[in-house]
């Protein structure tokens, strides 16, 4: 079985995710990876964070948790991450 180090910004708070998707109270954030095996090999890799807003008095939070009525507001926003993922896959041209 071969060891495998990922870097990606889960890690690292101060890298900034590649692409960030919201609609309404709901975001999506999209995450360039690296995953490097013990031979040396990197592979890229995406992975999307996926986050609801709300105000509490005068702060912003954030939940990971979604209400029923949220949830065709994340079934969007997922499928337009993964669209997005998959024209950022493609060969430059």
């Amino acid at each position: 079985m071969e060891s495998m180090h990922t870097e990606g910004s889960n890690e690292n708070p101060s890298q900034r995710p590649a692409n960030k998707l919201r609609y309404g109270n709901v975001e999506a954030a999209i995450w360039k990876n690296t995953q490097t095996t013990e031979d040396g090999v990197g592979n890229e890799f995406f992975s999307v964070t996926l986050a609801k807003k709300f105000r509490q008095g005068d702060d912003w939070k954030e939940s990971k948790s979604f209400d029923e009525r949220d949830l065709p507001t994340v079934a969007k926003i997922a499928n337009d991450a993964h669209s997005w993922i998959q024209s950022a896959k493609l060969p430059k041209a």
